[in-house]
């Protein structure tokens, strides 16, 4: 090291290898900010509103879920597949991943319906989505959706598809909902 270096070091305090490695952590600091706001832009970019259900009429306590069953059917970020609940009628919750089946209405078959070009119809066992049989995730339904009465927003990382709602009170007992 030179005369003039060994003096620079003396008047600062820090050798090369500090001076070296406090650049390198600044700028790393400096670096990740970019990157933290892109993330929650993205984030916030993804939000998706509620679905609407209509009201049924009725009279539930507590102001829950007011008709006989509500499906919402949605994707999952970084999950392949189509997903569904099913909301029963006086609850803020979904039934039991056993309780995924669409209601068996004689009078009033599910006739099926249309979002985005994509058909929804009963399986017999549950629903599909443009051809695509959906897999009941009830089980998850506290993460997936956020019920508030006939509101239904999406949990993190959940994109709603369309939901189907079946209730004496609507015509043909039936509404679909597209997203």
């Amino acid at each position: 090291m030179t005369d003039d270096a060994q003096a620079d070091n003396k008047r600062t305090g820090l050798t090369r290898r500090q001076l070296i490695q406090r650049s390198a952590i600044a700028g790393g600091i400096v670096w990740t900010a970019p990157l933290i706001d892109s993330v929650v832009s993205s984030a916030a970019a993804v939000s998706h509103p509620g679905l609407s259900f209509p009201d049924c009429g009725n009279n539930c306590p507590r102001g829950d879920f007011n008709c006989s069953a509500g499906f919402v059917l949605f994707t999952k970020t970084g999950v392949p597949g189509i997903f569904y609940v099913k909301i029963n009628e006086c609850t803020a919750t979904c039934g039991s991943d056993s309780d995924c089946g669409v209601p068996v209405d004689t009078k009033h078959p599910y006739p099926g319906g249309t979002c985005n070009g994509n058909a929804i119809t009963d399986t017999g066992h549950g629903l599909s989505y443009g051809g695509t049989d959906a897999t009941c995730d009830n089980g998850n339904c506290a993460s997936d959706v956020i019920i508030n009465g006939n509101t239904v927003s999406p949990g993190p990382g959940i994109r709603f598809l369309a939901a189907v709602v079946h209730d004496g009170s609507l015509a043909n007992a039936w509404q679909t909902i597209c997203a």
